[in-house]
């Protein structure tokens, strides 16, 4: 489940970010960035998450194998996006991030998307994502690739994953 909220976070930092390619960009530039692109529409969205491949150097066959089995499922959830939390967009979320991340190399043209994001743990880990896909107010799709380090871990996993939502109606009352 924790991949599940990652993967998610990640998902609406990259619908946050528009127009600013190179250097790095703070959260607040994100943020105010953010107010020039489509916002998704208040609703219920079903989201399907699937992670493609996942790599861990060293790590022994049948770990991985466990690994690639238990993230490899398609994981399907469907939320509510109120109107409240629709308007607000990702600057809430924003704000409660752990760690310390930075973001660049952000570009909405038209419905396409793309941006890199690098994050340092707490903990003293770190997670590097490239995204790239496409989003409308009712609908979207990411890609990501993202690279994890954990302190005392020798190697770097490896991971590439999709996303895809779609506003499937109105919330229940």
């Amino acid at each position: 489940m924790r991949l599940t909220h990652l993967m998610i976070a990640t998902a609406l930092i990259a619908l946050s970010g528009c127009g600013k390619t190179g250097g790095p960009q703070s959260k607040e530039e994100v943020a105010a960035e953010m107010e020039q692109a489509a916002k998704l529409k208040p609703g219920k969205y079903a989201m399907t998450m699937t992670v493609n491949s996942i790599d861990v150097p060293g790590a022994p066959p049948q770990a991985l194998a466990q690994m690639k089995a238990a993230m490899g499922q398609a994981q399907k959830m469907e939320y509510c996006l109120t109107p409240e939390k629709a308007d607000q967009g990702v600057q809430e979320m924003l704000g409660k991030m752990n760690g310390d991340c930075t973001y660049s190399n952000f570009n909405v043209s038209g419905a396409k998307l793309s941006g890199d994001m690098a994050c340092k743990a707490p903990t003293g880990g770190s997670m590097k994502t490239q995204m790239t896909g496409t989003t409308t107010e009712e609908s979207s799709d990411l890609n990501m690739k993202v690279e994890v380090t954990q302190p005392g871990v020798p190697v770097t996993m490896k991971m590439e994953s999709s996303m895809s939502m779609k506003r499937i109606g109105d919330c229940a009352a």
